[in-house]
């Protein structure tokens, strides 16, 4: 899972303007606001049940800043190592966890350790000053960005496991 933001420097505040959901290799679920990821959260939930999803998220801290305003949280469902770093936290049927932490390392390190299919792509051709909001229409190239992100956290994850002779 991944999120895109934009600063707005007038606000103070970072506003999400995409969201990313890898869902192992077969397919990647891609949402514009807070609403559709609530939504796809509960068809999700509605369908495992009891069961949890382990999810990871590249940075976890950050995107928990987000999603501990959407759901109703207590302190049994986070484990933060130090104030304002968050190892890992559940919001059934996710239990998200930190591959940031995991791994100790970058998004672009970690996927290019593994030599994935999908690297982290280049910073430098995202002009992150950009102020991009759910409704901007993305280009090719930043749908790209957006996507190789959890696609290529997934491969890495999974690389990782198999190397370690890991299971879930």
């Amino acid at each position: 899972f991944d999120i895109e933001t934009t600063y707005i420097k007038e606000l103070g505040r970072a506003v999400l303007y995409i969201w990313q959901f890898q869902i192992d290799k077969i397919c990647t679920v891609i949402g514009r606001t807070w609403k559709e990821f609530l939504d796809f959260h509960k068809r999700l939930k509605d369908a495992v049940s009891d069961a949890l999803i382990v999810t990871y998220i590249h940075n976890a801290s950050y995107e928990f800043q987000f999603l501990r305003s959407l759901f109703d949280l207590s302190t049994e469902d986070v484990m933060v190592i130090k104030s304002r770093r968050v190892l890992k936290f559940t919001v059934a049927p996710f239990e998200f966890r930190c591959s940031y932490l995991q791994s100790n390392m970058s998004l672009a390190a970690f996927t290019r350790k593994f030599d994935v299919k999908h690297q982290k792509l280049s910073g430098d051709d995202f002009d992150y000053r950009k102020y991009r909001f759910s409704d901007t229409e993305l280009t090719d190239r930043e749908l790209e960005y957006c996507v190789n992100d959890v696609r290529g956290l997934v491969e890495a994850i999974k690389a990782e496991m198999a190397r370690d002779n890991d299971n879930l």
